[in-house]
């Protein structure tokens, strides 16, 4: 079974891990940035693609600047891509799998993607 996993996955992971390594719930950080908790959840869970306003929002209540989640949602893609089982992909091409009904495909997404990281760097 292959699996794989979404850029917007990777980056909600991000900015997931930095907002529990702070000590904030969602509703804290959805209200600082000015969106939902719900919006909020979904963009940590890699369920809707966040927009560059959300990002920059949403990077100011976590006191980071939006380079550094790209940046180390950009390491989470090189852990991912070295590992051959796990491909690293586009929300679109993810739907489009999804819609194709390819047998044996699974997206990744939420505690999943941290789950599968923790694994991965844990080997090296």
């Amino acid at each position: 079974m292959s699996q794989f996993v979404t850029y917007n996955g990777i980056v909600g992971f991000v900015l997931e891990q930095r907002r529990q390594d702070l000590g904030y719930d969602q509703g804290q950080v959805a209200k600082a940035a000015g969106i939902s908790q719900p919006v909020l959840s979904r963009l940590e869970k890699g369920k809707a693609s966040i927009t560059i306003d959300q990002l920059f929002s949403i990077s100011k209540a976590l006191n980071i600047n939006p380079s550094w989640a790209i940046e180390k949602a950009q390491d989470h893609v090189v852990t991912f891509e070295k590992d051959n089982g796990i491909k690293v992909t586009t929300s679109k091409q993810s739907d489009s799998t999804e819609k194709n009904g390819t047998q044996g495909s699974s997206v990744l997404a939420g505690a999943a993607i941290g789950a599968v990281l923790t694994l991965l760097l844990s080997k090296k």
